[in-house]
């Protein structure tokens, strides 16, 4: 008589083992910010602008996020422990059934925008920029300017202890932060409406 419900220990461990540790990988990997944006990304980037940023410590490494369609788009990932702004936009094109549509968001006018544990997935950044006590080409493991941030061994990572950026300008294709503050804000929704930039 035949025998049901039985385990085949060894073609479980076979199936299970391998699994088991690709996910425990990719847990540190995202508990380490080693891997992008825990998130798929849209298939449209956002815009930023200020007059002026201030940023305390920073450190960056290169990454990737993913998209819809299983694409790896690589970025520089960013993380700021605090910023503030100074007159700033963010704006973003959305694909409806009624054509394109932008959200834009402007706000920090007379008190400043202001951000903490920022996380940015950057492909742009433009601007005047003074960086202060920057390291360029650290190995990204070895990131410590920022607490738990780091990237993967002998890739590339650049770090510092504050930052100054007049007429700031980025592109990204995600943006993630602890606390995101906006005095004065406002929202629009516009059919082929301006970008802030």
């Amino acid at each position: 008589m035949r025998v049901e419900g039985r385990v085949l220990w060894k073609r479980f461990a076979l199936v299970f083992v391998p699994g088991a540790l690709v996910m425990a990988l990719l847990l540190d990997g995202i508990m380490r910010g080693a891997i992008g944006a825990t998130f798929v990304v849209a298939d449209g980037t956002i815009k930023a602008s200020a007059r002026e940023v201030r940023q305390g410590p920073f450190a960056s490494y290169g990454g990737y996020v993913v998209n819809s369609a299983g694409d790896h788009i690589p970025v520089l990932v960013n993380r700021i422990s605090h910023l503030s702004a100074w007159d700033f936009c963010q704006s973003s094109i959305m694909h409806t059934p009624i054509g394109p549509v932008t959200l834009r968001v402007t706000g920090g006018h007379d008190s400043p925008v202001r951000a903490r544990d920022l996380t940015t997935y950057e492909i742009m950044l433009a601007g005047d920029i003074t960086y202060f006590n920057l390291e360029v080409n650290r190995d990204a493991a070895t990131l410590d300017a920022v607490p738990n941030f780091t990237g993967p061994p002998g890739d590339f990572g650049q770090q510092g202890t504050s930052g100054v950026i007049f007429n700031f300008r980025d592109i990204n294709w995600a943006v993630t932060a602890k606390m995101f503050s906006v005095p004065d804000s406002h929202l629009t929704v516009r059919r082929n409406g301006p970008e802030c930039f």
